[in-house]
């Protein structure tokens, strides 16, 4: 008999807490419902029923005593009110401030955080007490992470909402942890008054994550370190060589997210105007990881360096009779085609206004071809461009890197006169 009702007490102690858990699911899909509604108003800039239904389910949420729903309800009675209302920060901070003491540990340093970022960016009015706002801001951002440890261990599957838009990225989650969205909001603030914080707090991040199984955060994250070093005042250079170590450090790497450092270091080796460099950076882009952004970005910088260039500067008026010289700048050119096409004083004036297509079709009444010492370095190089005798009159010099003049195609208008 006792092994019987033991039985019958665990099946009741079970279905309790199988109700249990289904009404706490019940609750986080109603609010993600109403959540879903109030988002889809936003989205149609009906900002007075959004706010409506944000402070309904706020209160909602306040009975029933559920901290995270009462914070992100909050959170968007915050974002539904700048519309329309007036004097929404005060009453905004008013109403978060009077929530804290009921919030659980972790929702409590998210409102902190929410308070700083209002504060720091002056929504509220402290004109009259500067040192107020001062100190309220610095009470706020230490609150926000006085648990890190805590916050490490808090996933954000809740907390995605409050997210910025600008810590979103569509290859992977970069706020994984409630720590990673208010280091984050911090490292913001930073920004804005001692980019050498905002660097420490970020290597700060990276460290956190050094030991992920997600390769590709820690990738992104290293990035991002090295970036924000370009920002901060009186540091060191980031070099090619910075990039090459993160290469070598991730050789070999499956994750998509390895290509932008081979991007990174092919923009930079371009800018640098090491372009030979720049362009074998791109090959391994697109040889290691193709169909990715990376391999995309790669294509087009490869395409920008090894595109022909011709450039000539405007003649004057040479003599007729006579082989005349001109200074031509070329780049990717091993042949230069050359046209001398007649012309006349309207058409050279609207020369910069012609279709390119139009002028490989002009009858030339001298063609030649002049080889270049193309030294396959993407540099660019001055060379000698040799005119035929011609007769007194209006002259188009028409140049292209291939003889249909589609690549590269420039012309210029001269004028030959008689020596004297």
């Amino acid at each position: 008999m006792r092994i019987k009702l033991r039985g019958i007490v665990v099946i009741i102690a079970a279905m309790v807490a199988f109700l249990t858990m289904t009404d706490i699911m019940a609750q986080k899909n109603f609010y993600e419902i109403q959540w879903n509604s109030i988002s889809a108003l936003m989205e149609e800039q009906n900002w007075k029923s959004a706010n409506e239904l944000a402070k309904k389910v706020a209160r909602q949420a306040k009975k029933e005593g559920l901290s995270t729903e009462e914070m992100i309800s909050a959170w968007y009675v915050a974002q539904t009110s700048v519309a329309f209302e007036e004097n929404f920060e005060e009453a905004i901070v008013t109403n978060l401030t009077e929530m804290l003491p009921r919030l659980n540990e972790v929702d409590q340093m998210i409102c902190h955080s929410i308070l700083a970022q209002m504060l720091d960016s002056r929504k509220v009015n402290y004109t009259e007490d500067e040192q107020m706002r001062e100190t309220l801001l610095a009470e706020h951002r230490e609150a926000a992470l006085a648990n890190k440890v805590l916050l490490q261990q808090t996933p954000t599957e809740r907390y995605k909402v409050i997210c910025r838009t600008e810590w979103h990225n569509n290859e992977l989650d970069i706020t994984p942890t409630v720590y990673d969205i208010l280091m984050r909001a911090e490292i913001a603030m930073l920004d804005e008054e001692d980019e050498r914080a905002a660097l420490s707090l970020l290597k700060e991040l990276a460290m956190f994550h050094a030991t992920d199984t997600d390769e590709s955060l820690r990738i992104y994250l290293d990035i991002e370190v090295l970036e924000k070093q370009t920002k901060v005042p009186n540091s060191e250079e980031v070099t090619i060589a910075d990039w090459q170590r993160l290469i070598d450090k991730y050789k070999g790497s499956q994750a998509t997210m390895a290509g932008q450092l081979y991007a990174k270091a092919a923009r930079l080796a371009r800018e640098k105007g090491q372009l030979v460099e720049s362009v074998a950076y791109c090959d391994q882009a697109i040889s290691l990881y193709p169909q990715t952004d990376a391999s995309s970005e790669c294509t087009l910088i490869k395409a920008e360096i090894q595109i022909p260039h011709i450039e000539v500067n405007r003649l004057g008026v040479e003599m007729s009779g006579r082989r005349n010289m001109v200074v031509v700048k070329v780049r990717n050119v091993s042949e230069l085609h050359c046209r001398g096409v007649k012309s006349s004083r309207e058409e050279q004036a609207t020369l910069f206004d012609m279709n390119k297509v139009e002028l490989p079709k002009k009858k030339a009444l001298e063609s030649w071809v002049q080889r270049v010492d193309d030294k396959h370095d993407y540099q660019e190089q001055s060379i000698y461009c040799y005119i035929p005798k011609l007769a007194t009159g209006h002259y188009l010099l028409v140049l292209s890197a291939d003889e249909d003049f589609t690549k590269g195609c420039v012309a210029i208008g001269f004028d030959c006169s008689d020596a004297t």
